[in-house]
């Protein structure tokens, strides 16, 4: 469907009122194969810097428990513990405030930094232990 709707015009830059994309609502729980197809037409290469688009779209997968959104994000470079939600949290700090597993998990595999449950921080120095 969503070749078809891009086939005939579709915008998937276009946002909501929320300010959301179709890759961002697709993360909120879409099925897997038409995230990893919005994914790859929105960010064609994995990325090498911090993409504000592709961080936002991590913390909603993280939010709402999509774990094969987050699997993605991660491959493709999404950075699970940079900060930039309205709070200052991090993707693996809204993952586990909401108590979502699986994301968590995710971050965790994926992870090469330092025991990031131990010593990550934000800004507002608040461990993902505290939660």
């Amino acid at each position: 469907v969503c070749q078809l709707l891009i086939k005939h015009g579709a915008n998937i830059d276009h946002r909501d009122q929320r300010r959301w994309s179709a890759l961002d609502h697709c993360a909120s729980g879409g099925t897997a194969p038409t995230f990893s197809f919005l994914l790859l037409l929105s960010f064609p290469n994995p990325l090498t810097e911090i993409s504000p688009e592709l961080q936002h779209c991590l913390h909603i997968a993280c939010s709402h428990g999509n774990t094969e959104a987050c699997q993605k994000l991660l491959l493709h470079g999404a950075d699970p513990f940079h900060s930039d939600d309205q709070n200052d949290w991090n993707a693996l700090m809204i993952a586990t405030k909401l108590l979502q597993a699986r994301p968590v998990s995710e971050i965790l595999f994926f992870s090469k930094h330092q025991s990031p449950v131990m010593a990550k921080y934000n800004t507002n120095n608040i461990n993902v232990i505290d939660l």
